[in-house]
């Protein structure tokens, strides 16, 4: 009885332990948003602050074009600072061309081409480090090539500066053609961006439209050898700046999520892997004497993305232990206390397989959708951990081509 009994019980503790910090998290995230005031900035009209638009690219040739054409019709951009990783394709040649064709678009501009490409988190840190960025006075934009901005999206997140305690501001993504879990997914993570944003900060940012006072951040802030360069940027600012890092909700971009599930889960590893090492290198530096309720946002977060992956994976090994002990003892009878223990185990662990193998395929799962998410997850989390193990880079990565042709095509 006990071979059967223990290994469930411990099954049990490990699950809900994995589980656990992300329903108080957000019971944490509604008691603290309830008591606080709603986020506004202090004056509506945008800050004159001079701002520089910075766009990495790597061979985006299909959508720089566009990209400029959509930037330009933003207002308070006063420089353009192209970073290219070395592009194989045109991206460079027909990026000047434009510029050379639309003089009055922006004030001024220049371009870097890297000799070789080592990932945009080096590209950033390049650009940090370049005499254009070190000598400007003012606010840092940092945008991708694949993301187009709604209008007012630059001055909406200009407004903010206003309050010299805001440090970074960033955009909210609108996913054209997303499939639908992950858009439950990004309805999710958005929602708790936005309470992290009231109650302190949030950690994490959209690298696809972002922005914060150059004084705070420098080439030190960037690790090149792994990705997540908006986390890092996120992170550097409110730990070592002190200052408060927010997502503007009225501030938007489009882009276009990876339309098939394979492309799917390799852009959720290559961003589970960047903040799990993110996590791993800012975290030990929070306090809660010296961060406040930052310190909690960041214990949740490294709790979600390090230690609940490792909690389930433990709930598998005590569900292995159990089967294998009833392979070898045999199954016990319902009416004792160990039969009753495993069949109770055997619906939960039936329940989870179930959600987990139709979730990660894109089925809809009725009535746990929340679930779900976090089951798959989890599996995604843990093989990027691994990845990180085995010291496979995520600094590099091969380009979701579809979405770029999809943008070209669509003209959205």
């Amino acid at each position: 009885m006990r071979m059967v009994v223990v290994p469930g019980l411990l099954e049990v503790a490990a699950f809900s332990l994995a589980i656990a910090p992300f329903a108080k998290y957000q019971h944490e995230l509604r008691t603290w948003t309830r008591d606080t005031p709603a986020l506004t900035p202090i004056q509506h009209h945008a800050n004159d602050t001079p701002c520089l638009a910075l766009v990495p690219t790597w061979n985006e040739g299909l959508v720089i074009e566009q990209k400029w054409d959509n930037l330009s019709q933003q207002e308070g951009i006063d420089h353009l600072f192209l970073i290219d990783s070395a592009s194989t394709d045109r991206t460079v040649e027909k990026a000047l061309i434009w510029l050379e064709a639309h003089p009055t678009a922006f004030n001024t501009w220049n371009h870097v081409v890297l000799p070789q490409r080592k990932g945009k988190s080096f590209a950033i840190q390049h650009a940090l480090d370049h005499k254009i960025l070190t000598a400007w006075n003012g606010l840092v934009f940092m945008t991708d090539a694949d993301a187009l901005l709604n209008p007012g999206c630059v001055q909406s997140m200009k407004r903010w500066f206003h309050d010299p305690m805001i440090g970074a501001v960033g955009a909210l993504p609108q996913r054209m053609d997303a499939r639908p879990e992950e858009i439950h997914h990004r309805n999710v993570w958005d929602g708790l961006r936005r309470q992290e944003s009231m109650i302190d900060s949030t950690p994490f940012l959209e690298g696809s439209a972002m922005m914060w006072r150059r004084e705070l951040v420098s080439a030190e802030a960037i690790d090149e050898t792994s990705n997540a360069d908006d986390a890092q940027i996120a992170c550097w600012i409110r730990i070592k700046h002190h200052r408060r890092v927010i997502t503007d909700e009225h501030a938007q971009f489009r882009d276009r999520a990876p339309t098939t599930l394979q492309e799917q889960r390799r852009q959720k590893l290559r961003r589970g892997q960047g903040l799990q090492r993110t996590l791993a290198r800012f975290s030990p530096m929070v306090s809660p004497q010296t961060h406040g309720k930052y310190s909690t946002v960041i214990q949740r977060q490294r709790q979600f993305h390090l230690y609940a992956p490792l909690l389930l994976l433990s709930a598998v090994v005590f569900s292995v232990l159990r089967w294998g002990f009833i392979f070898l003892s045999g199954w016990p009878p319902i009416t004792t206390q160990a039969g009753m223990v495993h069949v109770g185990m055997m619906s939960g662990e039936m329940l989870g397989l179930s959600l987990w193998f139709f979730g990660r395929r894109g089925k809809r799962t009725g009535f746990f959708p929340l679930l779900t998410t976090w089951l798959v997850s989890m599996e995604l989390l843990l093989i990027s951990m691994s990845r990180i193990i085995r010291g496979i880079p995520s600094n590099m990565w091969v380009q979701h081509t579809e979405t770029r042709m999809t943008m070209v095509d669509d003209e959205i």
